[in-house]
């Protein structure tokens, strides 16, 4: 269990790094940055997945990638937040393109590394 928060933790400084990285570059990748991260987070988690189903690896240390680090490097409130943030200012086509897209696009990142990483 120790593993799995500690993983989490490593996962949060990373997901903080890169959102740094990020909107250092331009302040217009706020929302962006977020929209990246999830969506390379949710292609990560397809892959481990599909690597470890067609591989019976370590259940534990799927558990320990899958939920603590890339659980924690995967950051949907702050998405959440992002939007809300981007409807008060009164920029709703933008609040929606970022929720929108980043829903889809997550969802077909996780199927790719779902066969990508079935593959290996």
């Amino acid at each position: 269990m120790i593993w799995i928060a500690l993983a989490g933790g490593c996962g949060a400084l990373a997901r903080y790094a890169t959102d740094t990285l990020l909107t250092r570059k331009s302040n217009r990748m706020r929302g962006w940055a977020t929209w990246i991260i999830n969506v390379l987070g949710s292609f990560l988690i397809g892959v481990l997945v599909g690597w470890f189903s067609a591989h019976n690896g370590d259940a534990e240390l799927r558990i320990i990638i899958g939920s603590g680090f890339l659980g924690g490097y995967t950051t949907f409130s702050t998405a959440c937040v992002e939007s809300a943030r981007l409807l008060r200012k009164g920029e709703f086509s933008t609040a929606l393109l970022l929720s929108a897209s980043m829903l889809v696009t997550s969802t077909l990142a996780t199927a790719l590394g779902l066969v990508l990483g079935g593959l290996g």
